[in-house]
Formats: C-alpha cells, sequence, structure tokens
C-alpha cells in the first residue's frame, strides 16, 4: 500500500470534524461529564477546523 500524506485542505474539513468527534465521544465520554463533552465539541465543528486550518497546518 502507498500512502500519501498531504496538508489539510478545506473540503477536508467536514471529514476531519468527524474524525475528531468520534475519537472525543468514544474515548473521552468516560472521564468527562457530558457538559464538558458538549462544550468541547464546539471547538472542532466543520467551522472551527477550518479556522484551525487557518491558523496552523494540518
Amino acid at each position: 500500500m502507498d500512502i500519501k500524506v498531504r496538508p489539510a485542505r478545506r473540503a477536508d474539513a467536514d471529514a476531519i470534524s468527524r474524525v475528531v468527534l468520534a475519537a472525543l465521544r468514544t474515548s473521552n465520554a468516560r472521564d468527562y461529564p457530558v457538559s464538558v463533552i458538549e462544550r468541547v465539541q464546539l471547538s472542532f465543528s466543520p467551522s472551527a477546523i477550518e479556522r484551525l486550518m487557518q491558523q496552523r497546518r494540518m
């Protein structure tokens, strides 16, 4: 298998958001109350991911 890594593009924001949110709900749900998970989720919406892309290389 040949894998190529490239910088994230705006078109990737939805998929990145889905992966991060799934990991958050799966991995962190046992350690934090629902209110914390819901608040943290706001930081990883597709639009938030797009803003992060403008600030750093992803």
